[in-house]
């Protein structure tokens, strides 16, 4: 019994000893650098037109998703399912949009047109996003911001008989 004392009291003495050799061997300034998740901000704009008359396309359905990769442990899952989408928005009466958002950095992006009307098909572009810093931002996760225009001339559907 009087063994078992004496080796917790030694266990007890070590740890307080590797406790303060850990908090003396920290440095604060790389602490924020240890965990967190990358940011950055990104606004994708522009117009939605029809391919014959050039007209406007009011209440589109913009949707900017990821681009999916397909899981090199098992290629042969479908993919499909595993779409994000980081934002939706619609286009105003002249066929605008535009839309300001945060979100994880990646590198491509794929953003879809659905319009309203039936007899016009929907179109998907995708872009790669460059990110710039501002040199505002103090957070050392953030990556910067992208813009991007992406302008949809969209076709109409064939005629089926």
């Amino acid at each position: 019994m009087n063994s078992f004392r004496f080796s917790s009291f030694w266990a007890s003495i070590c740890a307080a000893i590797m406790g303060l050799l850990g908090f003396s061997c920290s440095n604060d300034e790389d602490m924020a650098l240890m965990y967190g998740t990358p940011i950055a901000d990104f606004e994708i704009k522009g117009v939605v037109f029809t391919e014959k008359g050039n007209k406007p396309v009011p209440d589109a359905v913009i949707k900017v998703m990821e681009v999916p990769v397909p899981d090199p442990y098992f290629p042969e899952e479908d993919i499909t399912d595993r779409e994000v989408t980081y934002f939706r928005t619609a286009t105003d009466n002249q066929g605008c949009y535009s839309a300001t958002e945060g979100l994880l950095p990646v590198g491509i992006v794929k953003v879809v047109c659905v319009p309203p009307e039936i007899n016009l098909q929907s179109d998907t572009v995708l872009i790669r996003l460059e990110f710039v810093e501002d040199g505002n931002n103090n957070n050392p996760w953030y990556y910067g911001k992208a813009t991007a225009e992406v302008n949809f001339s969209l076709k109409e559907k064939p005629v089926e008989r």
